[in-house]
C-alpha cells in the first residue's frame, strides 16, 4: 500500500471543524475519463496514467472567538493539504492533479467567500507548471510541462486558469522562494 498521507491539525481551543472533504485524484480521473469520448483503450490509458493514489484534504475551520468583520465567511478559514505525485518524469500528472484541485477549490471557496490556505507537498520546483498555475493563475502555452503529456491528460492551456489569486508565503514574506524545501542525497529543490 501507499506510505504517503496527509493530515490537518488545529488547536481545538481556537477552532472548530465546520466541514471536511477529501479529494481522491484516482476517482477524479475516472470521473473525467467517463466524460471523454476516447474509446476504451485510450480511456484506460488516461485513467492508468493519472491513478497514482494521491489525495487532497479540505477542512473548513471556524474560529471559536468571532472576528469583528461583517464579511461573510470572516470567521472561517478553508485549510487544504495535498500530496501531489512525486515522479519528475510525470509533470503532466502533477499539473493535472493541481488543476483538478484548483477547480474543486474555486467552486468551493467562491461559493462561501471564505479565506483559503493551501499547504502540501507539491513535488514541484518554481519553474514547474504547478507553480505557475498556482501563483500566476495560468500556465503559458509554451511551458515544457505541456510537451510531456503522452496520454493527453492535460486540458488545453487556455482552460488551465483560475481566479483564486494565490500567493506563495515564502515569496510574499522573503521576496523570493527558498533555495530548497526538500534536501536529500538525490534531490535538492
Amino acid at each position: 500500500g501507499k506510505v504517503d498521507g496527509c493530515a490537518i491539525f488545529w488547536n481545538r481551543n481556537k477552532f472548530r471543524l465546520a466541514e471536511n472533504y477529501g479529494i481522491e485524484f484516482n476517482e477524479c480521473a475516472k470521473r473525467v475519463a467517463s466524460t471523454l469520448n476516447r474509446g476504451t483503450e485510450r480511456t484506460n490509458q488516461y485513467v492508468h496514467r493519472l491513478s497514482k493514489d494521491n489525495i487532497a484534504q479540505i477542512a473548513v475551520l471556524e474560529m471559536l472567538q468571532k472576528s469583528r468583520s461583517s464579511r461573510i465567511g470572516a470567521n472561517q478559514i478553508c485549510v487544504v493539504n495535498t500530496h501531489l505525485y512525486s515522479n519528475p518524469e510525470c509533470p503532466d500528472v502533477k499539473l493535472w492533479q493541481c488543476h483538478t484541485l484548483i477547480q474543486e477549490l474555486q467552486h468551493f471557496v467562491m461559493s462561501r467567500e471564505v479565506s483559503l490556505l493551501i499547504c502540501g507537498d507539491f513535488n514541484s520546483l518554481p519553474s514547474s507548471g504547478v507553480y505557475d498555475l498556482m501563483s500566476n493563475c495560468c500556465v503559458d502555452s509554451s511551458h515544457s510541462d505541456f510537451s510531456n503529456d503522452p496520454c493527453q491528460v492535460l486540458p488545453n492551456y487556455s482552460e488551465m486558469t483560475h481566479s483564486l489569486h494565490l500567493k506563495s508565503s515564502y515569496a510574499e514574506i522573503e521576496n523570493e522562494e527558498p533555495l530548497y524545501t526538500n534536501y536529500t542525497e538525490n534531490f535538492k529543490g
